[in-house]
């Protein structure tokens, strides 16, 4: 019985933890999706931002000379580059604070099942103490009544003994008391 309980609680959380797996599973494939479309906006917006560049840069190269128009080049670039790397980082920090709330998650879902697992384990142990104890006191007390009947017996047997003693004296006492009477 016990270790059909044992096994069931381990089945439960075994069960626990593959559906926990999915889950986060899940969560980290719903976060790759969420990045991929975040990178196809980005580089969807990186491109039209190049677009519009190149056009403004076509139609600033036509009204003016050269070198203005590699100053407004290399200023879009600039803040298509700055823009880049702040959306890298803001990317890298909500990633990184997504997965320390899921490892937070993970670490506080684990100690509950530790913590639970250890007081089912300790119920048990104390249940497995209690009928130990009393199975244990049962079998005093069944040497105890053994003891008593076995001194009843021995009480009997001595007590049979000296009454069937007295009768054998009292028998013979009576015969020899016959044999020595006139008359008989």
């Amino acid at each position: 019985m016990e270790q059909e309980q044992r096994e069931f609680l381990a089945r439960e959380r075994l069960d626990a933890l593959e559906r926990e797996r999915l889950r986060e599973q899940r969560d980290l494939d719903a976060r790759r999706q969420i990045q991929e479309l975040t990178d196809r906006l980005v580089h969807a917006e990186i491109a039209r931002r190049d677009a519009e560049r190149r056009m403004k840069d076509a139609e600033a190269h036509k009204t003016h000379g050269p070198t203005e128009t590699q100053g407004v080049t290399q200023s879009a670039m600039e803040a298509v580059r700055l823009e880049r790397e702040r959306l890298d980082a803001t990317y890298a920090e909500r990633w990184q604070q997504r997965e320390a709330e899921a490892d937070a998650e993970r670490a506080r879902w684990a100690s509950e099942v530790h913590t639970s697992w250890k007081e089912q384990m300790s119920t048990m142990e104390q249940k497995v103490q209690a009928l130990e104890a009393e199975r244990e006191r049962e079998r005093e007390s069944s040497q105890n009544i053994q003891r008593f009947h076995a001194g009843q017996v021995r009480d009997l047997r001595a007590t049979l003994a000296q009454v069937q003693g007295r009768r054998a004296t009292v028998t013979c006492d009576e015969a020899g008391e016959r044999l020595n009477r006139p008359g008989v």
